[in-house]
């Protein structure tokens, strides 16, 4: 078996630990993985659970030396009309629920969890951008939080204000911790989040985010402005983020476009 020879990506699409390493601190990569393990036990497996020698089979992968040996396993199970969401729930979860176990009793290394954990994360990031997205009947709710630390929330309060008066129905999360906006972003009428950070400050945290709301709402748009969007184009442009904006101006117009397929706001007034 010869090792995979497609182009490298970004270190979060080519899970790479070293280059993770040099953007963050090793408990924020514990973050991460921890992240990512704890949500998709969250995940409610039903009535149905997939065979466990594959689930092994996907939970070595995982950690393998060859980067995409797991992504073609979880191609195999959609070709052979398994499910999305019960490859969500009865594959993925599992396999997390195990490498969790196998953490806690020291049987696998740091290094081997965090490959494994991000090597998930990009899984579920694709199998999003393979589901179509779903069509509202209703006008839709859309959200705007800053990042857990952050003191600059003005700019929060002005998008908030604007698309209130475009007629967005908009949700105000303000002065809430990580747990509690990956909660309020679980509402099911809420199809838009969008985030402000300032800086390298709130790097680890706004990445943390970003991942516990992609793998608790793989279906949920994320938008970022803020300082950051200017101080750090390069990192932003490898987190999974759907857009980053500059001003409150153009965010109107990247959400309509992101938005494309549900219900347009009536303006107040109107």
């Amino acid at each position: 078996m010869t090792e995979d020879k497609r182009p490298k990506q970004t270190w979060l699409a080519q899970p790479d630990l070293a280059t993770l390493k040099q953007v963050l601190s090793v408990s924020a990569i514990r973050n991460l993985a921890h992240e990512v393990i704890t949500r998709l036990n969250e995940r409610d497996t039903h009535d149905w659970t997939a065979p466990q020698n594959e689930v092994r089979k996907l939970t070595h992968l995982l950690c393998a030396k060859y980067p995409f040996a797991a992504n073609r396993m979880i191609d195999q199970l959609i070709d052979a009309g398994v499910p999305v969401e019960r490859v969500y729930q009865n594959y993925l979860a599992e396999a997390a629920r195990q490498l969790g176990t196998r953490w806690q009793r020291n049987e696998v290394s740091f290094e081997e969890v965090g490959l494994a954990t991000t090597r998930i994360y990009i899984i579920l990031d694709a199998l999003r951008r393979k589901s179509p997205p779903p069509i509202a009947t209703q006008s839709p709710k859309i959200a705007f939080a800053a990042i857990p630390g952050e003191k600059h929330v003005l700019g929060v309060k002005m998008a908030v204000d604007v698309f209130r008066r475009e007629g967005w129905d908009v949700v105000h999360l303000i002065d809430l911790d990580h747990d509690q906006i990956v909660k309020a972003a679980q509402d099911v009428d809420i199809v838009l989040v969008g985030l402000s950070a300032s800086g390298r400050r709130t790097r680890a945290a706004l990445l943390r985010l970003v991942v516990a709301l992609r793998v608790a709402r793989p279906d949920l748009k994320i938008l970022l402005s803020g300082e950051i969007a200017k101080s750090e184009p390069d990192f932003l442009s490898q987190v999974g983020i759907d857009a980053v904006v500059k001003d409150v101006e153009t965010a109107l117009e990247v959400v309509q476009r992101l938005l494309k397929n549900v219900p347009k706001p009536r303006k107040m007034g109107r």
